[in-house]
C-alpha cells in the first residue's frame, strides 16, 4: 500500500465521483443493465479505500450520493447505491486490513450487506411508504426471499472480489505510478 498524497487523493477522488456519477446515471437512464452499472458504480470507491485513504473515500461516496441525487430524476432506483453499495467497498477495503481470518471476514460481510439492507428497508418503508413485502416476487416466504438475498450478498461480494484483484493486478500500478 503507497500513501497517498493529498493532491493524489483529491485527484483520485474527483475520478471516484465523475465515474461513479456516470456509471448511476447509465443505470438510470438505460432500460437494461441497471444492476450492472450500480455494480460497476461500487467498485470506484475501492480504489482510494485499498491505499488506506478512508477518509477520502467517505468524501467521495457522499459527494457521488449528492451529486447523484441531484441529476438523477427518479431517486428511488438510487436507494441501493445509496444503502449499501456505495460504501460497500470501504468495509471491503478495511474489513480486509483488519480481519486476517477468511471465514470471518465473509461471514462480516454478509452481516454488513444485511444490516444496511434492513436499514434501507426501513427506511424505505417509513419514509417512503414502500412496502418491501409487497415486493417480494412470487410470493415466496420472508425466509426464502432472505436466503435468496444472503446468497446474492454472497455473490456480489465474490464478484467484488475477482473485481478487486483484477485492480490490484492490472490497474493499480498504472493508475499511481511512483513518480
Amino acid at each position: 500500500m503507497r500513501k497517498l498524497g493529498s493532491s493524489k487523493q483529491i485527484t483520485l477522488g474527483a475520478m471516484v465521483v465523475s465515474l461513479t456519477v456516470l456509471m448511476l446515471y447509465a443505470g438510470a437512464v438505460l432500460p437494461a443493465g441497471k444492476l450492472a452499472c450500480y455494480f460497476i458504480a461500487s467498485l470506484f470507491v475501492y480504489v482510494l479505500s485499498f491505499e488506506g485513504a478512508y477518509l477520502a473515500a467517505v468524501l467521495s461516496y457522499i459527494a457521488s450520493s449528492l451529486l447523484a441525487f441531484l441529476l438523477i430524476p427518479d431517486k428511488l432506483s438510487l436507494l441501493p447505491f445509496f444503502a449499501l453499495l456505495g460504501h460497500f467497498g470501504i468495509f471491503k477495503a478495511f474489513a480486509r486490513s483488519h480481519i486476517r481470518d477468511r471465514f470471518i471476514r465473509a461471514v462480516a460481510y454478509l452481516i454488513y450487506c444485511s444490516v444496511f439492507t434492513a436499514i434501507a428497508a426501513l427506511a424505505a418503508f417509513y419514509l417512503l411508504g414502500f412496502d418491501i413485502f409487497e415486493s417480494i416476487p412470487f410470493d415466496l416466504p420472508v425466509y426464502a426471499a432472505i436466503l435468496i438475498l444472503e446468497a446474492a450478498f454472497a455473490v456480489y461480494a465474490l464478484l467484488y472480489l475477482f473485481c478487486q484483484q483484477f485492480y490490484e493486478t492490472h490497474i493499480r500500478n498504472s493508475l499511481l505510478s511512483k513518480k
